[in-house]
């Protein structure tokens, strides 16, 4: 106080008469020596603590810029930057100009692009087609739509065995499946082997044991290298192709990519629904049951098969696969379709294994002992 006191008895005071140039020039020189007072005393003050608050409190107001508050009004909050968030070197951050691999696009395992759930079944090979064991996914695979529509039902039971398999062609990239072509010898031996053995999967004393490649060949077009040796010479093996190992010594050439004929399917299809031996017949016989009016183009060696075929009732291969028909055609081409319905069941007059169930249709039953009764005491 002292010192506000002792400046302002320095500057003049203005008296009214006092002209206006008077009182400008005096404003300058009290404005000059306030300050050359104010300069002395804060050169007093240096090095004290009154001197280091006034510093600060001019420093502060000098450096942030921003006014102080009016009274009444709280300060402003001081603005905080957000820190830069450090490298962590435990943690690589992936580069966005590098394309990261779709383990479902990958051909290893997606080779039949779709799946559906494309889900695939197992890797496939250049030359190969799986048929999807997932029956939803394997609709995505195979055109129903080329297959007769009475047949569609028992070929997506079989469809769902994962039995079809091709290793010819079409290739992976002409899907879908068609099965309107017609299937050869090789692939419908594969389909027959594979499927009995899946269906009778819990029964191994009616499987079809497959041929190892050490064995001598029996045919002369179908060598131990053969993909296929293992079924074709396994069925030979159990009597069910003829070959010389049961007497017919002109059957050296099994002729594996030949088509597949109505006549070749009941040969090698009807002795696993019947597992015994063939009955005898004659043309009158199949004449007389079948009424086929084409029965003298049937070959001597298809006679027993034809006729066992019809004694399975309303489960024979004929009926279930060619439908009702007066003419048999024993030389006619068999679709991959047919084929494959003629797969849905093995077994002979009830008794038997469907691929819709993967188990007996109807197993016979022992008759239950009688129980003894014992007479009451009396």
């Amino acid at each position: 106080m002292l010192l506000v006191r002792f400046i302002l008895s320095l500057i003049p005071r203005q008296s009214p008469q006092e002209p206006p140039q008077d009182r400008g020039l005096n404003r300058r020189r009290s404005a000059a020596l306030g300050l050359v007072v104010a300069t002395l005393f804060l050169q007093s003050c240096a090095g004290t603590g009154l001197g280091s608050a006034v510093e600060r409190a001019l420093s502060s107001g000098n450096s942030t810029g921003t006014p102080a508050p009016s009274p009444g009004q709280d300060p402003p909050s001081p603005e905080i930057p957000n820190p830069e968030p450090s490298p962590n070197p435990d943690v690589s951050t992936p580069d966005v100009s590098t394309p990261v691999e779709d383990p479902l696009s990958s051909p290893e395992t997606n080779a039949t692009a779709d799946s559906p759930g494309g889900v695939v079944s197992r890797d496939l090979s250049a030359n190969e087609v799986v048929l999807s064991l997932d029956p939803a996914q394997s609709s995505a695979l195979v055109d129903l739509t080329t297959a007769p529509l009475a047949l569609q039902p028992a070929i997506r039971d079989v469809i769902a065995l994962g039995s079809l398999v091709l290793t010819s062609s079409p290739a992976p990239n002409t899907l879908p499946f068609p099965f309107d072509q017609a299937l050869t010898r090789r692939e419908f031996v594969r389909w027959l082997v594979t499927t009995n053995n899946i269906v009778y999967a819990n029964r191994p004393a009616q499987q079809i044991r497959l041929a190892v490649a050490t064995e001598t060949p029996v045919f002369q077009d179908v060598s131990s290298q053969d993909p296929d040796f293992g079924a074709i010479q396994g069925l030979a093996n159990a009597g069910i192709i003829a070959s010389t190992l049961r007497g017919d010594l002109t059957a050296v050439q099994f002729q594996p990519n030949l088509p597949l004929t109505r006549e070749a399917l009941l040969q090698w299809k009807v002795p696993l629904d019947l597992r015994q031996g063939l009955p005898t017949a004659t043309i009158e016989a199949i004449q007389q049951t079948w009424g086929f009016q084409d029965t003298a183009r049937i070959s001597a060696p298809a006679l027993g098969v034809v006729l066992a075929d019809f004694q399975n009732g309303d489960l024979s291969n004929i009926r279930r696969v060619f439908g009702y028909t007066k003419l048999f055609q024993p030389q006619k081409t068999v679709t991959r379709a047919e084929a494959a319905a003629a797969l849905w069941y093995f077994g002979f007059q009830g008794q038997g294994v469907s691929a819709a169930e993967g188990q007996p249709l109807a197993e016979p039953t022992s008759p239950s002992p009688t129980p003894q009764v014992s007479p009451s005491p009396n």
